[in-house]
Parts: C-alpha cells; structure tokens; sequence
C-alpha cells in the first residue's frame, strides 16, 4: 500500500506568502483593487464625488494614481513574492 500522507521532508507552508505563492493571479487582482481603490477614496469622498470631506480634488489628480499605481504595484509586489528577484528581473 503506498501513503498518500505528506512526506516529512516536505513542509507544508503556511501564512500570507504562501498564498501569494499558490494563488499569484488571484493575488495580483485583488491586490490591484484594493490598492487602486484606496487610492481613489479621497476623490471619491471629496467635494468632486460624494461630498463627504471638505476637499476638492479635480480628476487628474484624483483618478489616475488609483488607474496606474494600483495594478502596477501589485504586479511588482506578487512577482517579487512569487518569483524572487529571478522574476524581477524577466
């Protein structure tokens, strides 16, 4: 009969980066919306979108960091997680 156990030599990882090594795509998108909405919530509550703080925050400045910092960020972050710095630099 053979085991289908984990074999002793072969620890299971565990924790955030071992997510990030499992799941890199899903990680990259999730991460890439959150940071980009982040980003784009003073635009959102400002005077210019919902009105809740008392700021005027025009578009450009407004839209564009959430636009190409979130998903550019992401993607450096989980290939450095996921790949190393081989990864990094392909």
């Amino acid at each position: 009969m053979t085991s289908t156990q984990n074999a002793p030599d072969t620890p299971t990882r565990t924790g955030p980066l071992a997510v990030v090594r499992r799941h890199p795509l899903l990680t990259f998108f999730l991460l890439a919306n959150l940071l980009s909405w982040i980003s784009w919530a003073p635009y959102v509550l400002s005077q210019s979108g919902l009105g809740v703080l008392p700021i005027h925050v025009d578009e450009i400045t407004g839209m564009l960091p959430g636009a190409y910092l979130g998903p550019i960020f992401s993607a450096f972050l989980v290939t450095a997680i996921a790949d190393g710095r081989q990864g990094l630099r392909r």
